[in-house]
């Protein structure tokens, strides 16, 4: 007798379920309401109601907009964003969509990176790049990325009227932060430099030391805000060559600056020589894996960035 009723009660629970859908859906279903964030100016699309299940397109962003950002969708309560013009099936409830504004992009640093090197595979993985991104929303966003040691940051930053740099960590994988980033001076001035870190993926911790070019961001700050911050004098990078071992003879190539974004042509041995060898290229420290070198070939199209290199000759047997 208790199993009968039991199931009955089973039964009418599940009616009272239908009733209900089939009552919601009579009646319109459940309510998309779409909402501004704070600061973002313009009108909202209407509200509109749907059958659970219906599909229905993410509105545009006409007329939308909030100062030194982009529309870019839509993103519910979960923080999964649509796209304008994205299919989105409705739940089984009302539904919140706030529109997302991303800050325009003002420029990115330079990275020195650790990486892993895996011996069972003979590769190197890990966070390369580590880049830090920065947005007129005075947002900044890093990642690193490759496997276990995956990492990411979100912080804020301020450039004062006198060009003083300042960062704040507030999300790190997830957990909230309130910490400063420590700023210092790199490369006599030229740049920004601070360094974020995580667990590395066989204990201990990785760290990687950013160069931010201060005449790019100044530069860009200007021109995004209007305003006249100084930014000095567009600095440049030096290729520094070296002879790679003590029994040579001759001179080594002179050294080669440049501007950030230009590219320096790897030379010839020209009058440096060592006995029974042959120049073979020159050996780079690699701009993503610091302690880590990259052998590059004579007459190779090395890129500059915030950073000056000293290339080391590689020799060979003849």
């Amino acid at each position: 007798m208790k199993a009968v009723k039991r199931m009955i009660a089973l039964l009418l629970t599940a009616l009272l379920v239908l009733t209900a859908a089939a009552v919601l859906s009579a009646c319109g279903g459940f309510t998309v309401t779409y909402v501004l964030p704070e600061g973002a100016t313009g009108t909202a699309p209407a509200s509109a109601t749907y059958a659970q299940y219906d599909v229905f397109k993410a509105p545009e962003g006409t007329g939308l907009e909030k100062e030194h950002s982009t529309f870019v969708g839509w993103a519910d309560s979960s923080g999964r964003v649509y796209e304008p013009g994205a299919d989105i099936t409705m739940g089984g409830g009302d539904l919140t969509l706030t529109a997302v504004f991303e800050g325009t992009f003002i420029t990115n640093s330079f990275a020195s990176n650790p990486g892993t090197f895996l011996m069972s595979q003979g590769r190197f993985i890990g966070p390369s790049p580590a880049h830090t991104y920065f947005y007129a929303d005075n947002t900044w966003v890093a990642d690193a990325e490759g496997g276990s040691c995956f990492s990411h940051w979100e912080g804020t930053w301020e450039l004062s009227s006198s060009g003083e740099f300042s960062m704040k960590l507030v999300v790190q994988d997830g957990v909230t932060k309130n910490e400063a980033v420590e700023i210092t001076d790199a490369e006599d001035g030229k740049c920004f430099s601070f360094t974020l870190s995580h667990p590395g993926d066989r204990g201990g911790m990785k760290y990687h030391t950013n160069y931010l070019s201060k005449y790019d961001f100044i530069t860009s700050y200007n021109k995004e805000f209007g305003t006249s911050i100084n930014a000095g004098t567009e600095p440049t990078f030096t290729v520094t060559f070296t002879a790679g071992a003590t029994d040579t003879t001759g001179e080594v190539p002179a050294a080669i600056t440049v501007k950030k974004g230009e590219t320096v042509t790897l030379p010839g041995a020209g009058t440096l020589e060592r006995e029974g060898y042959k120049l073979d290229g020159w050996k780079i420290q690699d701009y993503w894996l610091y302690d880590y070198t990259t052998n590059y070939p004579v007459g190779y199209e090395f890129p500059m960035f915030e950073h000056s290199v000293e290339a080391s000759a590689i020799w060979v047997a003849e």
